[in-house]
């Protein structure tokens, strides 16, 4: 099932200030269990990238979301080595999102690396909107 990635404009900024980078697999309808792995800053801008290259449509099968880039490259590295006997060629591999979810937690648990998924990475950046307008409410800066 796809990921929906829609985020508003100001959690995107938020986002992006942070510094947060995302584990992508990029996959298509006709092979859900295929996908194609890649670390992300900007995810909005990765789908029109790399679609003129399929004739497929491609949507997120999986997005992890990590503290920074060095920690996306290197959970996505880690999976790509596990997964090397289900390696299709050119970043695509063959496997369950179950088991591509189980290679980058045990990876990002070696590193003691927070990670995210899509929908607690927004709901923590709207937290923090949140209580930063009720202290510029409160008059607290």
């Amino acid at each position: 099932m796809p990921v929906d990635i829609a985020t508003p404009r100001n959690l995107v900024k938020r986002r992006k200030n942070a510094g947060y980078a995302a584990v992508c697999a990029v996959g298509f309808d006709a092979d859900p269990g295929v996908f194609r792995l890649g670390p992300a800053e900007n995810i909005e801008a990765l789908l029109p990238q790399l679609q003129p290259g399929r004739w497929e449509r491609l949507h997120f099968a999986h997005v992890l979301w990590t503290p920074g880039l060095a920690v996306a490259r290197t959970l996505v590295l880690a999976a790509e080595r596990f997964l090397a006997n289900v390696h299709l060629g050119q970043h695509w591999y063959r496997a369950s999102r179950e088991t591509l979810n189980s290679v980058l937690l045990a990876e990002a648990g070696s590193l003691r690396s927070a990670v995210w998924s899509h929908a607690e990475l927004l709901a923590f950046l709207k937290g923090q909107a949140d209580r930063e307008a009720d202290r510029f409410a409160a008059g607290v800066i």
